[in-house]
């Protein structure tokens, strides 16, 4: 029912591309901002001293920029997509999974941005977060287990569901 460590990576790569396009959208719209205010200020003098050109425009500020968007794009995709009511990314759901809490539940914002923020703490020692994966019985990383979630096969759940509420029907008709 967890998924295993390949699958993830493949979820992974395909939410790194939508990630990516998304971002590629944004630092369009900014160097189209950028390249507006180079225009106006050109237009405002016929002499125009190359250094006012700087400012927050600068190759240095942009880098900052895109990082910050960065982060803050993936926070916001990996936190709403895992706990809406499809409660998977765009990779996870090209795999067939779904993250949930400890009772299969679907998980809070505040919950997926705590196994979002997690995933940092996973790379920061050498990755081992992530690699808990493949070792652990119930397949989670760092961040799942930090976040008390699972990633898990969404039809085998939807199985496993069914059935332990046809048990506790039978149970109920018994008692």
């Amino acid at each position: 029912m967890y998924i295993s460590f390949g699958k993830r990576v493949i979820a992974w790569l395909v939410d790194t591309l939508v990630i990516q396009f998304i971002m590629q959208v944004f630092l369009i719209g900014f160097l189209n901002l950028r390249s507006l205010y180079y225009d106006f200020i050109l237009s405002q003098s016929d002499r125009v001293d190359i250094e006012e050109l700087g400012g927050i425009f600068e190759s240095g500020v942009y880098f900052k920029f895109a990082a910050v968007l960065g982060l803050l794009l993936s926070w916001l995709y990996y936190a709403s997509m895992e706990s809406s009511k499809l409660q998977a990314t765009v990779g996870k759901l090209a795999i067939g999974s779904i993250v949930v809490g400890e009772m299969n539940e679907r998980i809070t914002f505040g919950k997926a941005s705590g196994r979002f923020f997690g995933k940092i703490i996973s790379s920061l020692i050498l990755y081992i977060g992530y690699l808990m994966v493949i070792f652990t019985e119930q397949r989670q990383g760092l961040h799942d287990k930090m976040a008390k979630a699972y990633v898990v096969d969404k039809d085998q759940l939807a199985a496993y569901l069914t059935t332990t509420e046809k048990n506790m029907d039978e149970v109920t008709k018994i008692a």
